[in-house]
């Protein structure tokens, strides 16, 4: 948003629309606001779609009709939105001919969907996730909740016990971050099932720009924090958060007792309703896990159950640890024969240490839950520097050193007196 925009904006009465966020704020430097792709028919869906298949991140919502009983797949999902940068899809399903799934459900856009090679942000993305699958028969990936990534940023150094899992609203999210209301009248219980008018149009592209808009701003919030806490992961992978210090935040056993909903209640849920989670969270150091194997690598640590903390529970599954996977593999095919003198574990604790900043305790959480012992990836990356010459941060790598039991130091000698 250009100074001058935001400036009016800002002095501009509430009474009027001018006073409100919209996507029609963002302009590129021709002063053109992102193009609107509204779809009514299946064809011209497919085609546009096409358009977003190689966009790394997208916001995303539904509408669907208010207050409805019926049970056909249009009333229950009557517009699907996604937002790129320069772009809106809005894909009305409910006016394409026909009323099957393969009549309503484009494969471009299904493969957005299901794609996890695609962020798709939103708010209250459990609830749109859940409608797709059973009206549609989509099986998204990629699905990425928001008031996560918000509060992790938001209150992270001034009020832990607020974050949780509970959806918070798109219209306070923008707020806060974005820094202007967003209007929330009686457009958001219109009828979605005729062609939309002009405030249905802005209203609902700008639902689907603001989870784009507020996933990069966010993001890049996270990404100054010291200490950097990793980015949540995706909503399916249903992973605790962690916070910059490795602190994860770990649900309750108890759970909320949970009732079987009418189709109608079903239906009135928006953006506001909340996921239906444990009753709340506790804010727990990681657990100790001293006596951990030194020698055992992030593979076996992953491939091990433990009863402590949350029993059962597969290990945490990030964007964080992907990309240092990503890197590990690339590393490996540029040597001869693909073969490193390390382990790729330590490849691995390397990368997350030295390229992307995390100290030693939230790559313990990362790398499995319940946390590794930062003694043990201390060794890796010791090992990672010395073994293949890695670079490193001097001032880091002391605190490496400083955690090697003296019995196994002289290992490192070489690399010590580097420092």
């Amino acid at each position: 948003i250009s100074p001058s925009d935001y400036r009016n904006a800002m002095k501009a009465s509430k009474n009027s629309t001018a006073a409100y966020w919209t996507y029609k704020l963002y302009k590129d430097s021709a002063g053109e606001t992102p193009l609107i792709y509204y779809c009514q028919k299946f064809e011209q869906a497919q085609e546009q779609a096409k358009k977003f298949l190689h966009e790394p991140i997208l916001g995303f919502d539904l509408e669907w009709e208010p207050n409805t009983k019926a049970k056909t797949i249009k009333q229950n999902v009557s517009l699907i939105q996604i937002a790129a940068e320069d772009k809106i899809g809005l894909f009305h399903i409910a006016r394409f001919v026909g009323d099957k799934t393969e009549d309503l459900m484009p494969p471009a856009l299904r493969e957005i969907l299901e794609s996890d090679k695609i962020v798709k942000a939103g708010v209250n993305v459990a609830n749109d996730s859940t409608r797709l699958a059973k009206w549609l028969g989509v099986n998204m990936k990629g699905l990425f909740e928001l008031s996560h990534l918000y509060k992790v940023v938001k209150y992270s150094h001034s009020n832990r016990s607020a974050i949780d899992k509970k959806p918070l609203k798109l219209a306070e999210q923008v707020q806060q971050a974005l820094l202007l209301p967003m209007k929330k009248d009686d457009v958001r219980v219109s009828n979605w099932s005729k062609r939309l008018n002009s405030q249905q149009t802005e209203y609902s592209a700008s639902d689907a720009y603001a989870g784009y808009q507020l996933y990069r701003t966010l993001e890049a919030e996270r990404k100054e924090m010291v200490p950097m806490p990793p980015r949540p992961a995706f909503w399916e992978a249903q992973q605790p958060l962690v916070l910059g210090d490795g602190t994860v935040l770990m649900r309750r056993a108890k759970k909320t007792t949970i009732t079987v909903r009418d189709t109608t209640a079903e239906q009135e849920e928006g953006e506001e309703a909340e996921e239906e989670f444990f009753d709340a969270v506790q804010v727990l150091d990681p657990c100790d896990l001293e006596n951990t194997p030194s020698n055992s690598s992030f593979e076996q640590q992953n491939e091990t159950k433990s009863t402590a903390c949350t029993p059962g529970q597969d290990p945490l599954s990030s964007h964080e640890l992907a990309r240092a996977d990503g890197w590990a593999a690339r590393y490996l095919s540029s040597l001869p024969e693909g073969k490193a003198k390390c382990r790729a574990g330590a490849l691995r604790a390397w990368h997350l240490w030295y390229e992307q900043g995390f100290d030693l305790k939230v790559i313990a959480a990362l790398a499995r839950n319940p946390p590794l012992s930062q003694i043990t990836v201390a060794s890796y990356i010791l090992e990672a520097v010395k073994q293949e010459n890695l670079p490193f941060h001097a001032h880091k790598i002391k605190q490496a050193f400083d955690l090697i039991p003296t019995s196994v130091s002289h290992k490192y000698r070489n690399l010590l007196e580097r420092v």
